[in-house]
């Protein structure tokens, strides 16, 4: 049985714009809900089941790669597509997810 948590992200969606939201562990789904005004701003949530995640990796540092270059950021790649999130405790949040979507 895994514990459920929840922390603050941002998703990044593009080179010039992430959104703002909570990224949840709840049973066995991953969920990014944008928070209030990114939603208005056509920010979307993502739902992801925890047995459909491939890997879980830690992006370095890139910076003028994206809005988030000079942050390392989460990595949650699911059927060859990734998403990238930025958040606090990256490593620690990375392990988290993992220990969370092994079977």
């Amino acid at each position: 049985m895994q514990s459920d948590w929840s922390v603050r992200a941002n998703r990044v969606t593009s080179r010039l714009r992430a959104v703002g939201g909570h990224l949840t562990v709840e049973g066995d789904t991953l969920r990014f809900e944008p928070h209030r005004v990114d939603r208005a701003l056509r920010g979307t949530p993502l739902i992801v089941a925890l047995a459909d995640i491939d890997e879980v990796s830690v992006a370095p540092r890139r910076p003028f790669s994206n809005i988030a270059g000079l942050r390392r950021q989460l990595v949650v790649q699911v059927g060859g597509q990734r998403t990238y999130f930025v958040v606090n405790r990256v490593e620690q949040v990375a392990e988290d997810l993992r220990r969370a979507s092994r079977p």
